[in-house]
């Protein structure tokens, strides 16, 4: 027996793009965005969140801090899907001394909390 999978690998780059296509239509319309891993660890000065965002630029990300919330968002350049985490803080915190650091795909924050524990 012979299979003939001329056809079928001779169409395979259309599908391939028509396939990629619709996934970026779906992605754009239902709100389906890239959501990074997020972790909110607590000391008794601080709140340190950290999120995994591989593949980044600093310019590609943007940090807003509030006083009860950090959210967290951006786009990756080689892709049209944007992302926007809001994350809710168990305290306030002085935002006007946060600490950012971004490397190796890790974002580090560092809130000061208003109300420090004993």
């Amino acid at each position: 027996m012979v299979l003939d999978f001329g056809k079928t690998f001779k169409n395979a780059d259309k599908i391939g793009r028509q396939i990629e296509q619709v996934y970026r239509e779906s992605q754009e319309g239902s709100g389906i965005h890239f959501k990074p891993a997020i972790a909110l660890n607590e000391t008794p000065k601080t709140l340190v969140l950290k999120a995994t965002l591989p593949g980044f630029c600093r310019d590609d990300l943007d940090i807003k801090i509030t006083e009860n919330a950090a959210i967290v968002s951006g786009v990756l350049k080689d892709s049209a899907v944007p992302f926007r985490q809001v994350v809710a803080l168990p305290e306030p915190v002085d935002r006007d001394r946060a600490e950012v650091d971004y490397s190796n795909g890790i974002l580090t924050v560092v809130l000061g909390k208003l109300r420090i524990e004993n």
